[in-house]
């Protein structure tokens, strides 16, 4: 049958597609630091921020991301950066921001909220954070 070689080119790459697992990886930053709102002097100052550590699930296949730390999860979809595979920059569909070279480990994750909450409402504005740090695989 003329089918018979067209289906079995297909079938491998299904095959290869549904054996992608995801890959889990402990990560650390090594460093985090940002802007933090000084209600005395009413606006933002430099500030240090505690370093973090978490666990992120890579899925290969979905080009997402979840970051899993203190019972929360933020998922985020990832794009390739720069058309570099192994680059992705990932937006978690509000104000977190997760760049990360998937083969070396090495990431930037951005928090960047903002000035949302505005000086003159009930709510202090919010932090603004970038951490960069490593993930290593389990």
């Amino acid at each position: 049958m003329r089918l018979c070689p067209l289906y079995l080119s297909i079938v491998p790459i299904v095959l290869s597609t549904q054996l992608a697992v995801a890959e889990v990886r402990t990560c650390a930053d090594y460093v985090s630091t940002g802007l933090a709102w000084n209600s005395k002097l009413d606006r933002f100052e430099s500030h240090p921020f505690i370093l973090n550590k978490f666990v992120l699930i890579i899925e290969p296949v979905s080009k997402q991301l979840t970051i899993s730390q203190d019972e929360l999860n933020i998922i985020f979809d990832c794009n390739i950066l720069f058309d570099i595979s192994d680059r992705w920059t990932c937006f978690d569909g509000g104000a977190f921001m997760f760049n990360i070279n998937v083969t070396s480990g090495d990431y930037i994750y951005s928090k960047a909220v903002g000035h949302i909450g505005a000086a003159n409402s009930s709510m202090p504005p919010d932090t603004i954070a970038i951490s960069v740090g490593t993930c290593v695989k389990l």
